[in-house]
């Protein structure tokens, strides 16, 4: 560490839903849930991320959902983070340039919110990025491709980006994502099975069912994969449709036959899933389909590629 990186740092953010992620000097420093715990009777942090306290004398807050939900929670978990996981024998804490990753979709509101959590959390300056586009760049199709779909499949939604000649042209928000998926194989099979399953088995449900022949084995019952198809099938065709929706949208765009034929890049936690990727594009056979090698990460490790050649990627930092 050099003598003015005591006075200063630089900081990628990734506020995801599910998880706040942040990486500084390369190493993605913290990786948790993006939860705060507080003490009811005077407010005081009690806990953030995996740590914390939910007992009846504290209040958990959820400060992301997309976007900041929460603006007081978010800046004191992404400062108690910091302090943490950077600077835990820091008494004072330098000042940060933070590059922060958004959602495509969002207002002059929720971008504000954005700017002003990092410049309350300590930040000197703070650049914010498409969480899309950081994704392209550690996926390296943003400039190889140029032309494609990006599709990023989280817990709580569904990002679908368009983009045209290295640029997002459009973007559309689908209100459903793995957590959707999971609820309703749970409330299936209690309803049906009397069986109460967890999230873990769950997500074991949906990452092996494609190589579970006709049945599968849970909880000591035997059970028909098909008839886990027939619960999600609805889900599959809401999705479809709004992936077709959004192609659509830009079926005059002069590049659309390279973006159709670059095809789909999925990305997020739905990519782990390759089952429900060919559920959702089986009907499309005509649109190839790519999933990401590390999709809870391709968000902050692009970040952490422009915050080392900002110059190169001035253009998508946006003002």
């Amino acid at each position: 560490m050099g003598f003015f990186d005591f006075f200063s740092s630089t900081i990628g953010v990734d506020p995801g839903s599910e998880n706040l992620r942040l990486i500084h000097e390369n190493n993605i420093v913290f990786d948790e849930s993006t939860l705060i715990s507080v003490y009811k009777e005077n407010g005081k942090v009690t806990g953030i991320g995996n740590k914390i306290i939910s007992d009846n004398n504290h209040k958990v807050f959820i400060p992301i959902n997309r976007i900041i939900k929460d603006f007081h929670a978010f800046e004191q978990l992404l400062r108690n983070a910091i302090k943490n996981s950077i600077y835990p024998n820091r008494m004072i804490l330098p000042s940060h340039t933070f590059f922060v990753a958004i959602p495509p979709s969002y207002s002059e509101v929720d971008k504000r919110a954005y700017r002003d959590s990092g410049e309350h959390s300590g930040g000197k300056k703070v650049n914010m990025i498409h969480q899309s586009i950081c994704q392209a760049i550690n996926m390296n199709i943003l400039y190889k491709k140029k032309h494609f779909v990006l599709v990023d499949f989280g817990a709580s939604k569904i990002e679908v980006s368009i983009f045209a000649d290295s640029k997002e042209i459009s973007s559309t928000l689908i209100p459903l994502g793995t957590k959707k998926l999971q609820d309703a194989l749970r409330n299936h099979f209690l309803r049906k099975h009397q069986l109460k399953l967890n999230e873990s088995q769950v997500i074991k449900i949906l990452k092996e069912i494609s190589n579970s022949g006709e049945s599968m084995m849970i909880e000591n019952k035997t059970i028909a994969t098909k008839e886990v198809k027939r619960v999600l099938a609805p889900y599959f065709e809401i999705i479809e449709d709004y992936l077709l929706q959004t192609i659509e949208q830009e079926v005059n765009h002069s590049k659309i036959n390279q973006i159709i034929s670059n095809g789909f890049y999925f990305t997020g936690g739905g990519a782990t899933m390759p089952w429900i990727i060919k559920e959702i594009t089986k009907n499309t056979p005509q649109i190839n389909t790519n999933l990401s090698d590390d999709p809870f990460h391709d968000t902050i490790k692009g970040l952490n590629t422009i915050i080392h050649d900002s110059e190169k990627y001035q253009s998508v930092i946006l003002l």
